[in-house]
Formats: C-alpha cells, sequence, structure tokens
C-alpha cells in the first residue's frame, strides 16, 4: 500500500512538471495567453498533451520524490526553459502586430481602436487584423502541430531531471538577441513600403497646399491614405508566409538551443 501510494506521489509530481514547460510556452502564443483561453481550459489541454509522454517519464519518476531540494531547481530550470521555447516560437506574431501599429499610426488611424474578440480589450485595428490573420494561417498551415512536435521532441533533448545552464547564458542571450534583431527586419520589411508611400504622400500633399492653398489638405489626406492602406493591405495578405519564416523551423529551433543549453 505504502509502494502504490509512493508511485502514485511520484507519478503526480512527475505530471506536474511537465506539464509546467508546455503551459508556459503556450502561455506566451497570443492565441493562448491569460484573457483568450481560461486557465481550467490551458491546464486541461496541457495535461491531455503531457498524458502522450507520460510513458516517456518513467524512467526518470523514480527520481522525484516529494524533496523541494530537487524538486525547486526543476521547476526553475522547467518554467525557464518553457519560456525561453514560447518566445522564441511567438516573435513572428508579435512582429505583425508592431508593423500593424506602426502602419496604422502613419495613416493617421490612431484616434481609431476596435475590440479585439480574442482578448476582450481594445487593440489597433491594423496591428489586430495582422495578428490574427497569421493566427489563421498558423493553424491551417499545420503551425500547431509543429509546435507540438517542437515541446514533444524537447524532452528528449532535455530530460525534466536534466539541468541546463539558462540563467547567465551568454550564448542563449546570444541567440535571443539575434532572433529579436530578424523581428525587427520582418518589421520593417511589412511596415516600410506603407511608410514610404505615406511620406511621398505628404509630400505631394504639401506641395498641393502650396500651389492651392483654397484646398482642405487635411481633408483630402486621410480618405487618401486609407485607400492607399486598402490596397496595400490586399498585397500584404501575400506576405504571411514571409511571417511564418521562424514559425515552421521549430525542429531547427530544437537543434540550435541544443547547442546552446548542455
Amino acid at each position: 500500500m505504502v509502494d502504490q501510494y509512493q508511485n502514485l506521489e511520484s507519478s503526480l509530481i512527475g505530471l506536474g512538471l511537465l506539464m509546467v514547460r508546455m503551459l508556459l510556452a503556450f502561455s506566451f502564443m497570443p492565441f493562448f495567453s491569460t484573457k483568450v483561453v481560461p486557465l481550467t481550459v490551458r491546464l486541461s489541454f496541457v495535461a491531455g498533451l503531457s498524458l502522450f509522454l507520460f510513458p516517456l517519464l518513467q524512467s526518470q519518476l523514480p527520481l522525484f520524490e516529494a524533496d523541494w531540494h530537487i524538486l525547486f531547481p526543476c521547476l526553475l530550470k522547467e518554467a525557464g526553459l518553457g519560456m525561453v521555447l514560447g518566445v522564441f516560437a511567438s516573435l513572428s506574431f508579435w512582429a505583425f502586430h508592431t508593423a500593424g501599429v506602426i502602419i496604422e499610426y502613419q495613416a493617421g488611424l490612431t484616434m481609431s481602436v476596435a475590440i479585439d474578440p480574442l482578448s476582450g480589450e481594445e487593440d489597433s485595428l491594423i496591428g489586430g487584423l495582422f495578428m490574427q490573420l497569421l493566427t489563421v494561417f498558423f493553424f491551417i498551415s499545420g503551425g500547431m502541430r509543429q509546435l507540438v512536435d517542437m515541446l514533444f521532441e524537447s524532452y528528449v533533448i532535455w530530460p525534466i531531471n536534466k539541468m541546463l545552464p539558462i540563467v547567465g547564458n551568454l550564448k542563449l542571450i546570444t541567440m535571443l538577441m539575434a532572433a529579436i534583431m530578424q523581428m525587427i527586419v520582418l518589421v520593417v520589411k511589412i511596415a516600410a513600403p506603407f511608410v514610404i508611400l505615406m511620406l511621398l504622400v505628404e509630400l505631394a500633399l504639401g506641395l498641393l497646399s502650396r500651389f492651392a492653398p483654397q484646398l482642405n489638405v487635411f481633408f483630402l489626406s486621410l480618405p487618401l491614405k486609407v485607400g492607399i492602406l486598402a490596397v496595400l493591405l490586399l498585397i500584404y495578405s501575400s506576405l504571411l508566409s514571409d511571417g511564418m519564416q521562424l514559425l515552421p523551423n521549430f525542429h531547427e529551433l530544437n537543434k540550435t538551443l541544443e547547442g546552446v543549453l548542455r
């Protein structure tokens, strides 16, 4: 009876530790945030995924006893690794949202806000639109399956009972900075055409106001910018595949992190 209780305790501890990494990783994804998905649904989803990996931990479960001197470092490591995986996986989403905010600012639509149906809060019109379009593209292109595959593979590369140098790891910081630079390049790639066109429109309106001062340039600028924005949005729909350039390489992300986290 005592052995059965100890086995049950070890199994529950192992399952709990198994859920930490995936829960933190999914929490960074916009479609899986706190405001979008209730906590009970998120826990149920992560617990369901964890049960698929539970047989792989049978050899590690005897190592987990109710000793916080062992559990606490493992818990911190799992949380840190989940945050690292989640940050790298969500960069493209934030890149598109940031580009949408910049485009909206250049179009003069900052006074207009919309209620984001995902979060229930006020959000940028264009930024929220880009975020939702990329989310739809992420699911229909198999990005969710690849994300789950990456998380499953991470347990093979970094077992729960293996400690990793996450805090103060210069290689990890360098890799994160490189990924942020890629995100900035993606933001510039998306927003630059519209910013340049808006600059040309402003110059044209400035010349028009000088040669025809009787015209209300401010009244003309807003519909003109909105019209250009509508045309460019149709063109930007073909750039969603560029937004996925960080998402399909989840397997490569694990391999790269494996060389950093040893």
